[in-house]
Parts: structure tokens; sequence; C-alpha cells
């Protein structure tokens, strides 16, 4: 068994859906390895939803690779990472193509397709045309980077073995819900997996990085806020939220949308109360203790 095969057979593939949703993803940890391969974590982390379906295993569904670099610079382009994650991408059977990279702002982008109908046919003992699967059926993966972030993120290393070892460089679980509630706090319209995100960091018992939501909130704002500030913006946020159209947005990315059937604002402006923050002071003493 191949390691793609191997990845494969953790899906559930019975529907045209199910075959793209695991193409995708399986797509995305390639390129994962391929940027691993080519020395992009030495400047840049993983963030984002993404980070959490495969490094955390959050049950809903994302759509890009999100990253930051650890240190703001205008000049960063993908090109010089994109050939060895096609290469990477090419050694385990992918046929891509590199999409139009777009550098003309703070945050950049790359694209990546692939072929639905070639997939099947490479991977599957599966005959397309089953499913109805258009021979010009795209899987697309999109690179996103912020060039410019806001200082205070901590960061973590993760190993994954498959389609085969490389090592992860990411933003730790405060930092990932930091900028998390600052997307709630300062999205300009309803994007529903970022209430179900933030839901799943308070399942998890996370607490916010304070220092980095604090920056980020300046940098886009420019306004310091202090923590309470931060709770009653939420507190704001949940309350004034059209929680219809939360769960209408975010039904589909889910993989058992019955769960979000009893949200309600008040859930989400109960939570408020649990809200804690990490402090960085007494965490990096521990670490030095316990090296």
């Amino acid at each position: 068994m191949t390691a793609i095969e191997e990845m494969l057979s953790r899906y559930s593939l019975e529907n045209e859906d199910q075959y793209k949703q695991a193409f995708k993803e399986i797509m995305q940890e390639v390129v994962l390895c391929g940027l691993a391969r080519s020395g992009f974590f030495d400047v840049a982390a993983f963030t984002g939803g993404t980070a959490l379906r495969i490094l955390h295993g959050i049950k809903r569904f994302s759509e890009d690779l999100d990253f930051s670099l650890l240190s703001p610079d205008n000049d960063f382009s993908f090109e010089k990472y994109l050939p060895y994650v096609k290469r990477e991408l090419n050694a385990n059977g992918f046929d891509i193509e590199l999409g139009k990279v777009k550098e003309n702002s703070a945050v950049k982008s790359a694209f990546i397709k692939a072929d639905t109908y070639k997939l099947v046919l490479n991977f599957l003992s599966v005959d397309p045309e089953v499913f109805q699967i258009s021979k010009t059926e795209k899987v697309k993966v999109k690179l996103e980077i912020d060039t410019n972030p806001p200082a205070g993120a901590q960061y973590e290393e993760v190993t994954k073995l498959l389609p085969s070892p490389y090592i992860v460089k990411c933003l730790e679980r405060p930092s990932m819900f930091a900028l998390k509630c600052h997307a709630l706090m300062c999205r300009k319209y309803i994007k529903g997996r970022d209430y179900y995100d933030y839901l799943w960091f308070m399942s998890q018992g996370s607490e916010i990085n304070y220092e980095l939501l604090k920056n980020a909130f300046y940098q886009t704002e420019g306004e310091i806020l202090s923590q309470d500030d931060i709770k009653d913006h939420l507190r704001s946020t949940f309350h004034n939220a059209d929680i219809d159209e939360v769960k209408d947005d975010v039904q589909r990315f889910l993989e058992n949308p019955d769960e979000i059937e009893g949200w309600t604002n008040e859930i989400f402006e109960n939570t408020i109360k649990n809200v804690e923050f990490q402090n960085y002071a007494i965490e990096a003493v521990r670490r030095r203790r316990c090296r």
C-alpha cells in the first residue's frame, strides 16, 4: 500500500463530495511535506483552520493552507518553495499545475490544482463516471501567508509521518486562539467557522495569547485592549450575531452538521466567564525549570 492509499483509507468514500474532500486534504498534507523539505518552516509557521484540522483533529473541513511569517518581510515570495512542493506532489502520484502567485499585498497567495477525475483513476479502482465526476473538475489548494504578522506569537513543532516523515512549525494553540478571537472581533462579515472554532478552543480548555491578540487588534484597529475589553468585545459580538446565519454558513464544513443544531447566542455569551489568558512570563519560567 502506498502512502497515499494509506491516507485515503482513513476516509469514507461513498460520493463525489467525499472523494473531492479526501483528495483536497491529502494534497494539503503533501504540500506541507514539500514545504518542510524546502526549508519553508525556517521562516514561517502553519496556522488557521486547516492547521486545526490536520494537527489537532477538529471535526470540520477547511479550505486553505494559512501561514504566518516568523518576522515581517515584505519581500517574501512563494516562488522559491513551490518547486519542492511540485516535486513532492509528483513523487506521490499527483499531476498538478501551479496557479498564479499573487504577491501584491501583505497577504500573499499561491494556488495548486489537480484533476479530480485523474486522481480517482490513479488511486482508486473506481470508475469516476459512476459518481459523475467531470473530467474538468479540479481539486484546488490555496496557500496564503501573512507577511506582516503581529508580534507575540509562540510556536511549536509537530512531526507528521505521512506521506513521509516531516516536521511542521506551527503556532501554539493559545496563539491560534488569539488570532481566531481577532477574526471574530474584527471580521466585517459572518464566517461560521470562526464561531465553531471558538467553541472548539473553549472545549479544549485553551487559553488566549493576550500579547498576540492585543498586538493584532492594534495593528488593524489602532486601539489597545485590556483583557476585560477583549471579553466585552467578544460578548458584544456574540450578542449581536445572527446565529441562524452563523449556522447556515458553517454547516457545509462539518462532519456532523447536527452538532450545531442547538446553538444560541446565549451559549456563546455564557462562555465568556471561562475565557482565560496565557501568562507567558510564568510559562517561560516553567519551561526553563523543566530543561
